[in-house]
């Protein structure tokens, strides 16, 4: 139905079948008896509108996406650049190789440490203790050295 250049949709999510993989359950969960899930039952439904009072914030959704992929994309080639501008030749894949072993150990820590979160705190939590870190570490590591950053970012 359109009314006013504006497509009125409708999708219902229905739970139709639940699954309890014991073999997966032992294999990968921490608590290998945990049984099915127990947020969602069979028969619970779902109702996504769009209409011109509720859009649920799906095209909302997907611009927020495009911001933040296109400026993380270009934050970090700007990033990199700098770096590569400012670190004398001969230590560039040095600083490159501990750059990349940080990174990998980091987000290895923080993934196994908001896992662990997520086994005993709602995701809700999680989401606000993982933002939280993150903006203290911005804060520690480049807010109160910004005469250091600056020396890289305008090397040259």
């Amino acid at each position: 139905m359109r009314r006013m250049g504006f497509t009125r949709h409708e999708c219902k999510i229905t739970v139709i079948d639940k699954k309890c993989f014991t073999d997966y359950h032992e294999q990968y969960l921490a608590d290998p008896k945990s049984g099915p899930c127990p947020f969602f039952n069979v028969g619970d439904t779902f109702l996504l509108k769009r209409t011109p009072q509720q859009d649920d914030f799906y095209p909302l959704m997907l611009v927020n996406r495009a911001i933040c992929g296109f400026l993380g994309s270009n934050s970090a080639i700007l990033r990199s650049s700098a770096v590569q501008r400012y670190i004398p030749e001969r230590l560039r894949s040095r600083v490159n190789a501990l750059s990349s072993v940080l990174l990998t150990t980091g987000a290895s820590v923080f993934s196994l440490l908001m896992g662990f979160l997520g086994e005993v705190l709602d995701y809700r939590w999680c989401v606000t203790f993982g933002g939280a870190a993150t903006l203290l570490a911005c804060h520690f590591l480049i807010g109160s050295r910004r005469q250091d950053v600056r020396k890289v970012y305008e090397a040259g």
